[in-house]
């Protein structure tokens, strides 16, 4: 393999993952600028019978609140997913750049996988917390210079 497709690669599975992470929170910041709603709380029988509160919860996406419809966020994580998946497994990575694409792919797959009989928030609330885990990790790995070089 050549000396510039050698560095672009490296370039790419040093920093896909923290890039991925910029991309994903500026995504999920308009998502849920523009679909989260919250409920008031309240004894009203009625109400809580009409928003369904005792099994949904106050906290839901406007429209089906049993899965996500965007198609910018559905994007972003099927490409959390394949970015994961390629540096996963590309053949020369540390182990701890392993467990942080593992646990991004994992964190991005979560609202995806049925069954979408409950809240997707929680997922979605859960891959919020995995995939920023996983770009931190890898972050901290590109800071203290322990991934192997460009």
């Amino acid at each position: 393999m050549n000396t510039a497709k050698k560095t672009w690669l490296g370039f790419f599975y040093k920093f896909a993952l923290p890039i991925y992470w910029l991309v994903f929170a500026a995504v999920t910041t308009v998502f849920f600028k523009l679909h989260f709603i919250q409920l008031k709380y309240t004894d009203d029988p009625m109400y809580n019978a009409k928003w369904d509160v005792h099994k949904y919860g106050l906290t839901r996406l406007v429209g089906n609140e049993l899965q996500i419809k965007d198609p910018i966020m559905l994007g972003v994580l099927i490409l959390g997913v394949v970015i994961g998946i390629i540096v996963l497994f590309q053949r020369h990575t540390n182990m701890l750049v392993r467990l942080a694409s593992l646990i991004v792919v994992i964190g991005a797959a979560i609202p995806l996988i049925p069954p979408f009989d409950e809240n997707i928030l929680m997922r979605v609330f859960a891959a919020i917390a995995l995939i920023t885990f996983g770009a931190a990790m890898q972050s901290l790995l590109i800071f203290t210079h322990t991934l192997e070089p460009l």
